[in-house]
């Protein structure tokens, strides 16, 4: 995956209805980052998420993560193991401060089990007992 020069950004707010409203999306370039992840914030207040807050917490703390991945690990989120889990919790980036946005961040990851032969999903959640 190639993140040189790669700007990846949220956009809080969406062109809908209600709640639908306040699902964030990931922008890579000005386009959606993963049309899968995109298909998890959608399913966000389907599955409980219905507070604009937590919808936008959640987006954050995907944020966080996505660009850990690309800048510091050369990877999707797709393509994240338990090595990648560690170092995120750890801050292996410069400037990345580990336990403000690690432990909730990680949390979020966890809950994507989009497809259980993920082989990123089944570790995070074997390398993390958050």
């Amino acid at each position: 995956m190639d993140n040189s020069g790669a700007s990846i950004v949220i956009q809080e707010r969406r062109t809908a209805d209600g709640l639908d409203s306040y699902i964030p999306v990931i922008l890579r370039d000005g386009a959606i980052y993963d049309l899968h992840l995109e298909r998890y914030f959608l399913d966000l207040p389907l599955n409980g998420s219905r507070s604009r807050h937590s919808l936008r917490a959640h987006g954050y703390d995907v944020l966080v993560w996505v660009r850990f991945l690309a800048s510091a690990r050369g990877k999707s989120v797709w393509q994240a193991d338990a090595d990648d889990v560690g170092a995120y919790q750890r801050g292996d980036e410069v400037g990345f401060q580990p336990g403000l946005s690690a432990p909730s961040g990680v949390k979020t990851m966890r809950s994507m089990a989009l497809s259980p032969s993920n082989s990123a999903t089944r570790a995070m959640t074997s390398a993390t007992s958050v």
